[in-house]
């Protein structure tokens, strides 16, 4: 079993998290497509292994989104509605993912992206008409999705469902490839030994899992679940 530890803040505190982590998801997508040169620079600064993580744009997973403020995307695409702007944000996605050799794509759907069934079959014509390649999609839905809900609509279409081991609603899966996106949501303070046992008893009898923290103080986080797994392993 092969454990990625991450966070999801990058490219802010660059140094610090090359130094304790393996992964990050690429936070500057929300907003903004990165220049060539600066993805050519992550890249050829990256450790050995580090694998970056594109987080897909709110201007293709919200329904709601409205280019209020400064952006590289255009109103069209929201809700994964076929568009000619869909596919000009997935294709320079693809780009990116091709510089940085990326894997792996993060899909945050927000509360408005409801269980409704026009945004089931927006979002499952779009993610089945992609191109895979060696691309592994991840989905964190939110709002009125219920985590079994999201785990049967997400299977047949070799999505996998994003969730926090230290949640109420988690539920385990027998999954090859797990993503864990930890925020620790039920204590003010770090995590707790207690927690890390949770998050490794919840990766055990998968092939590669992603351990993302979201939580206030992630590179801590990070770097302390690192050596709790230098301990047991």
């Amino acid at each position: 079993m092969k454990i990625h530890i991450g966070v999801d803040n990058f490219p802010l505190h660059l140094a610090y998290i090359r130094r304790s982590c393996d992964a990050a998801e690429i936070a500057t997508f929300a907003n903004s497509l990165p220049r060539r040169k600066t993805l050519n620079q992550w890249h050829e600064d990256a450790p050995r292994g580090f694998r970056h993580i594109i987080n897909v744009p709110r201007a293709l997973t919200d329904p709601a989104w409205r280019k209020d403020k400064p952006s590289s995307y255009r109103e069209g695409a929201q809700g994964f509605v076929p568009s000619a702007e869909r596919e000009f944000i997935w294709e320079q996605l693809d780009k990116a993912a091709g510089v940085l050799r990326v894997n792996t794509f993060l899909f945050q759907t927000g509360i408005t992206f409801r269980p409704t069934l026009q945004n089931m079959q927006n979002f499952k014509e779009f993610i089945t008409s992609r191109k895979r390649k060696n691309y592994r999609f991840v989905w964190e839905p939110s709002g009125l999705w219920g985590t079994a809900e999201a785990i049967d609509f997400a299977a047949p279409l070799d999505l996998h469902v994003a969730q926090d081991p230290l949640a109420e609603e988690f539920e385990p899966t027998e999954e090859a490839f797990r993503y864990f996106r930890v925020k620790n949501l039920r204590s003010g303070t770090g995590i707790s030994q207690m927690g890390f046992e949770e998050i490794y008893e919840a990766s055990v009898g998968a092939d590669r899992v992603f351990v993302v923290f979201c939580t206030p103080k992630p590179l801590t986080d990070a770097r302390k679940f690192r050596a709790f797994l230098s301990e047991i392993q």
